[in-house]
């Protein structure tokens, strides 16, 4: 399983982080080992089990959400997190311009790229890239 926020790649049974809790043995949720971000893992939950074979296409190797070429012009959204698909380097090169999970931003524009603001930069995306980053409403 891959984190939706930092991208860190991890086995959710392995983890023994929640060992402690009482709800452990019953427990749906899968904890990231390097930020801390709690997820359903599809695999132990049931209803999520359900939701992913009715709907793979939404599951398939990403977390289910928006994506950034897709966010409302003029608005504000959270960074929630990067497609398996994108490149390291891409990855790199974005969280160094400031967009990385947890950041907003304000989308400027799509046409003819998306077009972001972090803080005081604007920063332009190819379409291509822009798919490639799951956001979520902000928070």
């Amino acid at each position: 399983m891959a984190c939706a926020i930092c991208g860190t790649r991890f086995d959710p049974e392995a983890e023994v982080a929640c060992g402690s809790c009482p709800m452990s043995g019953a427990c749906t949720l899968a904890c990231c080992p390097e930020c801390g971000y709690t997820t359903v893992d599809i695999n132990s939950s049931r209803s999520a089990g359900l939701l992913a074979r009715l709907f793979p296409s939404r599951t398939e190797g990403r977390p289910v959400g928006a994506t950034l070429d897709g966010a409302t012009i003029g608005g504000e959204v959270a960074i929630a997190g990067f497609s398996d698909a994108m490149t390291t380097g891409h990855r790199e090169l974005l969280r160094a311009y400031g967009i990385e999970p947890g950041r907003t931003v304000r989308v400027e524009q799509h046409s003819p790229v998306t077009v972001v603001g972090v803080d005081e930069t604007e920063i332009a995306l190819e379409a291509d890239l822009a798919k490639l980053v799951f956001v979520a409403a902000k928070p």
